[in-house]
This record gives C-alpha cells, structure tokens and sequence, in this order.
C-alpha cells in the first residue's frame, strides 16, 4: 500500500517561555526509522484511534535482534484482542469464545496513514515470499516515515516553538482535516516524537508517540511467544486465516493481511455485547444468567480479565458495560 502525506502547517500564538525556531528543525527531528540504522536499538509505537463507536489502540515493539511484537487493545477496558511474535498471531473472538490462532511469516508496520477515520495500517503477512515483498516495498524490516507526516509544501512552511527543556512543537493539518500537535523531545540517546489530534466534529481522533531507544519490554516480547491458557477459551489453530465467530456479517474468512478489519469486528462485537444485555427488557428481572446477552457479557468479562492478567495490563478504570 502507498499513501501520500500533504501537509499544512498552522501557527498559534506561542506561549510565553516558548521560542521561535525554524521549521526545518521540526523536519529534521521527524526521522525515518529503518532497523538497518546503527544507532536504533529499540523502537515503541503506540497509535490510538477513536471515532464513533470504536477505541482502538495498537502498540508495535522492535528491538535490534529483530524481533517485533504487534499488540492491539480495545479501549473499553485495554483488553488484549489481537497479538503478534511475526510467527504467529492470535486474535480473541469474543462472539465464538475462543482464541484463534494463525500463522503468519512476519509483520509489516506501516502505521501513519491518516486517512479520513484516522486509520493505522498493520499488515500480517501469510507466506515468506509475501512479507518479503512487503518488506521490500517499505525499505527494510522496520520503517516508520515520521517526516513525510511532517514535511509540508515549503511554501506554506513557518516557524515551530521550542521550550526550555529543548522540545520542539509545532501544529499541523494532517490530510484527513484533523491538526497534530506534535512535539518532539530528546534526552540522551532517547527520542520521543509524539502526534495528538483535536478531535473532530465526527468524534474521530488519533494520537501517535513514538520512543526510540526507550527502555527495554523483555516481559512482553517473553509473553508474545507464550500461548496463553484462559479458563474457558478454548485455542482454534487455522493456517493463514482468521474467522470470527458468531453470525452474519462476520461470519466469513478472512485472509490475515486484513486482520484491521478482524479488529474492527472484534471492538464492535464486544459493543454490541454491552448493548445486546443493556437493552434486555428481562435482565433487571432475571439477572445476566437468565439471558442470551447477560451470558455473552459475563463470558466476555470473565475472558478480558483472563486476558489483561495475562499481559500484566491494569485497566485505567472500572469500565462499565
């Protein structure tokens, strides 16, 4: 997949203690991340996207030996429900509850795509021959283009703001319409680039940070090669394709390298769930045991918790159905 990035940069008045600096410094800091580049010896990405109805956070951990982590949560409650080692993935199907479990010959991360609903791109690929092809396409086995995100039409550049601990900030409107808030800040050999965006009329918004030389994630990357045991949640192996369960319209296979569109599923399934037991008539009468949703919520609840345990995750907060 390309994508093309045309960006106009909007100034605000700075604040006080804020000075003005070029914005090719804004450019410069942007960098392109390949895994071929000496001094990256670990990158930490996290992208959360929200519109209406759906809050989606994908997290991506690489590190020099290779090895890459793809992790997605649903927001609700910062529920695991889909993880990848580049081996294989695993997705939680909260409808059929059970795991699924596929195999996949690497990830291809392309994560700034900001079209009109703010959306990442994560592709799995299924065969060798396939994610090399990917991985050629993109430059090298990790690459997150930072600066293309950044990099206006000159004509339209201004100035950043830089503060008094050195971090630089600017604003800019990304092509979907939303503004970026971008700063970028630097301590030693570590660098923090972050994107957040005003929300929109829609309801849509994303937020990007990105750490370079952050610290270490051993725990997680240990965790992704583990295949987790939840009480109750029986592991479907299927080769190359994930299926999630229940019925029409999710009720077809789909190849992996669409596993955006399992995780779409997956956060709207779990809504609707928490809506299908909500709007029960007879749940305040015979409780969640009596009905079809209140079974589904409680399955689904008692499965989360399995699952968050299982990556040391700690909801923010109590989320309520």
């Amino acid at each position: 997949m390309s994508w093309a990035v045309a960006v106009v940069l909007v100034i605000q008045e700075p604040a006080p203690g804020l000075d003005r600096v070029d914005f090719e410094e804004v450019i410069r800091r942007s960098p392109v991340i390949l895994a071929t580049d000496p001094e990256v010896l670990r990158v930490d990405v996290r992208v959360s996207l929200t519109y209406p109805g759906v809050s989606i956070t994908m997290r991506v951990l690489w590190r020099k030996s290779g090895e890459v982590v793809l992790m997605v949560f649903d927001d609700f409650d910062q529920t695991p429900i889909a993880w990848s080692n580049g081996k294989t993935v695993t997705v939680y199907d909260p409808l059929g509850d059970r795991l699924l479990l596929g195999g996949t010959s690497g990830v291809a991360v392309r994560i700034l795509q900001l079209g009109d609903q703010g959306a990442a791109d994560f592709i799995l690929s299924t065969t060798p021959e396939d994610h090399e092809a990917r991985m050629a396409e993109q430059g090298g086995p990790f690459l997150l283009d930072l600066r293309s995100i950044i990099e206006a039409d000159r004509r339209d550049r201004k100035d950043a703001e830089q503060a008094a601990d050195g971090s630089i900030r600017s604003r800019i409107l990304a092509p979907s319409g939303q503004q970026l808030d971008v700063t970028i800040e630097q301590t030693g050999t570590e660098t923090r680039w972050t994107a957040q965006s005003v929300p929109r009329t829609d309801g849509s918004a994303v937020s990007i940070a990105v750490l370079v030389n952050g610290p270490s994630e051993d725990r997680l990357f240990e965790q992704s090669r583990t295949l987790p045991l939840i009480e109750g949640l029986p592991v479907v192996e299927l080769v190359d394709t994930v299926r999630p369960g229940g019925r029409a319209p999710v009720d077809r296979l789909l190849p992996i390298v669409e596993l955006n569109q399992v995780v779409l599923q997956v956060v709207q399934a779990r809504a609707a769930i928490r809506q299908a037991r909500n709007s029960d008539p007879l749940t305040p009468i015979i409780g969640d045991l009596g009905t079809r949703g209140g079974k589904l919520l409680m399955q689904d609840q008692q499965a989360a918790a399995q699952l968050r345990a299982f990556w040391g995750i700690t909801p923010r907060a109590v989320a309520t159905p």
